[in-house]
């Protein structure tokens, strides 16, 4: 039976003949939900009362008072219950339920009442544990909860001291294995009243703390979401825009595309919070970001509009390093749809305007030898890539195997097999090196450029490792075919 009362769902197992009554009145608030609340009639919380305590002897007095205070809410009569159970008031005997003594005056009045009422016997680190889990409840196995705790000046003595007196509280249920302590608030009204009843300045501190320590965990999609989602109700968005930045570099290491745009999505959502003075400058890192991302799904005609709102902002916020290397991008998709007279020019452009030896210099004559090779002038583009290669500059890593690939491309067109194969190694080991699945498979791909120079001859190339996503096995498995 489902009690869906905030984005968490509570389960209470209940038998069925004791949840009849109250499948009635869901039946009735269903009904009736798009018109102004119904009272529900003495039966009817007579009955809700039926089913939650069977059997049962108390008086009418009591029975009353449990009616009224509960307002015929399951939620508030069960931990309404559950308190008077704790302060001794009802107890379940062999003819079932009975009181011992008087019901307390405003026992029911509100959740509020009860939970500030079990909350008097807490110790204060008990008090402070529970205000912790309404602001992160751990299902990580501990790690989270006692980082937190830790951050707190919370010992894991006093956190296992703390859980106990609230599991025997009636707060939060917890449990423990070899990975650590899980625990979360009873449910999830409870867990909003704790929070109410919380300081703004408490809030903030505690959601600081959460965010840092899921800012720290080894993940790409779920804990840099989560740490920006907790930091922006600290009121430090822009740290949680931080951390989905790396955490969208990180998944562009390892290839993960799908993650990687979402974490985009959630970056850009986040912007309404943060302080006009830098919003253009986090809205360039999350556009130069996406565009990559884009750049490696293929989706050439959003790349495009990432490129020119990357140009527009670069203006103002970027420096004349990033401004050309967005314009070497811009050449490179220009290369793509065949213009290769807009790629020469703005190659030529950056080319002339850099240090001989900047990154943006090889990377421009790289381009300028794609353009000539794509217009049929191999030698040309032949004489220019070797060039580039055998210039005593230590390019960075990714350029270098990019420079090796190209000229891979350029020795398959003259025919020079073996030439093309030694470059088309060269670049995968690098790659392979670099940890970049993207351009190592880019670089496997490229041995269907060889064609007729390969023709009998036995290549076998040899891929390992992790990260692989076994749902894509059939359209791998597919892909496999072509060079059967």
């Amino acid at each position: 039976f489902f009690f869906n009362d905030t984005a968490t769902t509570e389960i209470y197992t209940l038998f069925l003949h004791d949840a009849l009554p109250i499948f009635v009145i869901e039946n009735l608030r269903r009904w009736f939900k798009q018109k102004p609340p119904i009272e529900l009639t003495p039966s009817q919380r007579e009955a809700l009362i039926d089913a939650t305590l069977e059997p049962n002897t108390l008086d009418e007095q009591t029975r009353l008072r449990l009616a009224v205070g509960a307002q015929g809410s399951p939620l508030l009569l069960i931990e309404a219950i559950r308190y008077l159970s704790l302060i001794g008031v009802l107890a379940r005997g062999t003819e079932g339920w009975t009181e011992r003594r008087a019901l307390p005056e405003g026992a029911l009045s509100e959740l509020a009442v009860i939970v500030r009422a079990r909350r008097r016997g807490l110790t204060p680190q008990a008090s402070d544990l529970l205000e912790m889990l309404a602001v992160v409840e751990d299902t990580l196995g501990g790690r989270v909860l006692q980082e937190v705790a830790g951050r707190r000046g919370i010992t894991f003595e006093e956190l296992s001291d703390g859980l106990e007196q609230l599991e025997r509280s009636g707060l939060v249920r917890a449990r423990r294995d070899e990975f650590g302590v899980v625990a979360q608030v009873r449910h999830p009204l409870i867990r909003d009243e704790v929070y109410r009843q919380m300081s703004l300045d408490r809030r903030r501190g505690l959601h600081e703390d959460a965010g840092e320590v899921f800012s720290s965990l080894p993940g790409t999609a779920a804990f840099p979401s989560v740490a920006a989602r907790h930091l922006a109700l600290a009121g430090l968005p822009a740290r949680g825009l931080e951390g989905l930045l790396s955490g969208i570099e990180r998944c562009l290491r390892i290839n993960a595309l799908d993650t990687a745009l979402e974490l985009c999505r959630q970056a850009v959502s986040v912007l309404n919070n943060v302080d006009t003075s830098v919003l253009n400058q986090y809205l360039y890192a999350i556009v130069r970001r996406r565009e990559r991302v884009y750049a490696r799904l293929g989706a050439t005609p959003l790349q495009r509009v990432d490129l020119r709102e990357a140009t527009h902002l670069a203006q103002s916020v970027g420096t004349d390093t990033e401004r050309h290397q967005i314009s070497l991008r811009v050449a490179g998709v220009a290369l793509q749809r065949g213009d290769t007279g807009e790629a020469t020019e703005r190659a030529e452009a950056v080319s002339t305007a850099v240090a001989s030896d900047a990154p943006e210099r090889g990377r421009a004559r790289m381009l300028q030898a794609i353009s000539a090779w794509q217009n049929g002038r191999v030698e040309q583009a032949d004489t220019l890539i070797t060039e580039l290669g055998e210039l005593p500059i230590d390019w960075p890593v990714a350029l270098r195997a990019r420079i090796l690939h190209v000229r891979g491309m350029t020795a398959a067109g003259s025919h020079r097999g073996a030439e093309a194969i030694h470059h088309f190694f060269e670049a995968w080991r690098l790659h392979r090196l670099r940890g970049d699945a993207h351009d190592e498979a880019l670089t496997i791909d490229a041995l269907v450029d060889l064609g007729a120079v390969i023709q009998g001859q036995t290549i076998v190339c040899v891929t390992s490792g992790g990260n692989f996503d076994f749902e894509r096995l059939p359209e791998v498995a597919e892909r496999a075919m072509r060079y059967r």
